[in-house]
């Protein structure tokens, strides 16, 4: 399911530089309806897909660097092992963080 949800949401949206952030309900339908968004948009739509499909999540905000910001999700998949990394805010270099433990990322 998670990488269902992760492969959707890369194949279908495309970045844009900026969003409304604040309410991620509404980010998640900008996404969702448009096709594009910026990184809160592609975490708002992981968690309400991810919440949907009853993948325990969290959301994480980096501290901001100058003006840089940036939303991610990390996933418990219950299967001992902790919380993952699941970033599907595309990048130029083309990592794709999906299920990455803290030493990965």
């Amino acid at each position: 399911k998670a990488w269902a949800i992760f492969s959707y949401i890369r194949d279908h949206v495309g970045y844009v530089s900026t969003s409304e952030k604040g309410d991620y309900v509404k980010a998640a339908l900008e996404g969702l309806n448009t096709g594009r968004g910026d990184c809160y948009v592609y975490a708002s739509l992981s968690k309400a897909m991810l919440t949907r499909a009853q993948i325990t999540n969290m959301d994480i905000e980096r501290i901001p660097a100058g003006n840089a910001m940036h939303y991610w999700n990390l996933v418990d998949l219950g299967d001992g092992h902790g919380w993952y990394h699941f970033d599907t805010t595309p990048r130029k270099d083309h990592p794709t963080i999906f299920l990455w433990d803290d030493a990965t990322i």
